[in-house]
C-alpha cells in the first residue's frame, strides 16, 4: 500500500517538473526510485506496532461510469503545516490520478479537512470528469457537506465554496468511511510533508 502511494507521489512529482522544464528521471526508472525513495524514508521510522488484523476492510469501486475521489489531511505540527492526499480511481479500481499538496496549517483539522474536501472537487474539475464520489473520514465534514449546514459557522465558507465548485458536476456525493478505508489517501497527505508548500485557500 504504502508502495503504491509513494510511486503515485513520485509520478505526480515527475509531471510537475516536467512542466517547468526540469530534468526527471525516464518512466521506467520511476518504481524503482520510489522504492528506494520508501527504503530510505522507512529506515529513519520507528517500527509500527503491529495490531489485531481488521477484517472486512476494503476499499469499493464505483459503479460503471462514476469515479470515486478519496481525500483526506495529515497535520505536522512541528512545522505548523498540513498535507492534504486526494486519489481518483475510476470503476475498475485503476488510479486516474493522485495528489500530494502541503499547506501552511490553518486554525483547525476540520478546516484542513473541508480544504482537502475541495481540493478533491477541484481537482475532479481540473481532470474534466463529471461524475465522481467523495469520501472522507471526518464524520463531522462529510455530514456539513452533504446537509449544507453550518454555513454560519468559522468554517461555513469553506463548506459553501465546496458545495458551489462541486454543483459544476453532473452527478455527486459525499460520503463517510472509516480511516482504515482512506488509508492509501492518508498516506498521500503524510507524503506531502515532503512536497513544497502550497498556499491554498
Amino acid at each position: 500500500m504504502e508502495l503504491f502511494a509513494t510511486t503515485a507521489w513520485y509520478i505526480w512529482c515527475r509531471r510537475n517538473k516536467m512542466r517547468v522544464s526540469e530534468p526527471v528521471v525516464p518512466m521506467s526508472s520511476v518504481a524503482g526510485e520510489a522504492y528506494q525513495y520508501l527504503a530510505t524514508y522507512q529506515s529513519g521510522q520507528p517500527r509500527p506496532v503491529r495490531l489485531a488484523k481488521r477484517k472486512n476492510i476494503k476499499w469499493k469501486p464505483p459503479s460503471t461510469g462514476m469515479y470515486k475521489t478519496n481525500f483526506d489531511n495529515a497535520v505536522f505540527e512541528e512545522s505548523g503545516e498540513a498535507g492534504i492526499g486526494v486519489i481518483i480511481r475510476n470503476s475498475r479500481g485503476k488510479v486516474m490520478a493522485s495528489l500530494a499538496e502541503k499547506i501552511l496549517k490553518p486554525s483547525s483539522v476540520e478546516t484542513v479537512e473541508l480544504l482537502a474536501a475541495r481540493r478533491a472537487v477541484i481537482l475532479v474539475q481540473e481532470l474534466g470528469f463529471k461524475n465522481s464520489i467523495f469520501e472522507g473520514d471526518s464524520e463531522t465534514v462529510i455530514n456539513s457537506l452533504r446537509n449544507g449546514d453550518r454555513l454560519k459557522s468559522f468554517i461555513g465558507h469553506l463548506v459553501q465554496d465546496t458545495l458551489s465548485d462541486v454543483n459544476s458536476l453532473r452527478s455527486w456525493s459525499f460520503f463517510h468511511i472509516g480511516r482504515q478505508d482512506n488509508a492509501v489517501a492518508h498516506v498521500l497527505a503524510k507524503r506531502a510533508r515532503l512536497s513544497f508548500i502550497l498556499i491554498f485557500g
